[in-house]
């Protein structure tokens, strides 16, 4: 047992500090191998639920100028252009049967740095023109599509 708690709190310690010669080292690594399982497939889920936003954009006539954008430490799911407008779209992915829908996922701290994210991304190109912040949820059921939603000029929390 003590080898899977000081698994949880390795990255606090140093090599020399992570294991002794009572440790089990199995057991560590099975708690490492399934963290590493469950990062990776919420990842999975957040590429697919970002691919489908962008196809549903681009099917509504948008163009995409950007993915996966960083300003300022903050992440821009999806950089479009639509007529003479910039759109920051934040993608919420979640399976159906869980507690809360994606669009529940979103706070006044994520819109206000969303905000602050589209502020300075437009004095970095130099952009002067309208934009707006957008919500695109995406429901999946076992991996696969169910149903997305397109919240369009988002300022405050959806719910």
């Amino acid at each position: 047992m003590a080898g899977i708690i000081k698994a949880r709190t390795s990255k606090y310690m140093s090599k020399r500090e992570q294991f002794d010669e009572n440790d089990d080292i199995f057991e560590s690594s099975k708690v490492t191998t399934l963290k590493r399982i469950s990062t990776s497939k919420k990842i999975k889920s957040g590429q697919l639920g970002e691919q489908y936003a962008v196809n549903i954009l681009e099917q509504k006539g948008y163009r995409i100028l950007a993915r996966n954008e960083i300003v300022s430490k903050v992440e821009i799911d999806i950089v479009a252009q639509k007529n003479d407008e910039i759109i920051f779209v934040e993608v919420r992915t979640r399976e159906k049967n869980k507690f809360v829908s994606p669009e529940e996922t979103i706070t006044s701290k994520k819109t206000s740095a969303m905000l602050k994210a589209a502020k300075l991304w437009s004095n970095k190109y130099n952009y002067s023109g309208y934009f707006r912040l957008d919500l695109i949820a995406v429901t999946l059921l076992n991996g696969e599509f169910v149903d997305v939603e397109h919240y369009e000029s988002i300022t405050e929390p959806i719910i």
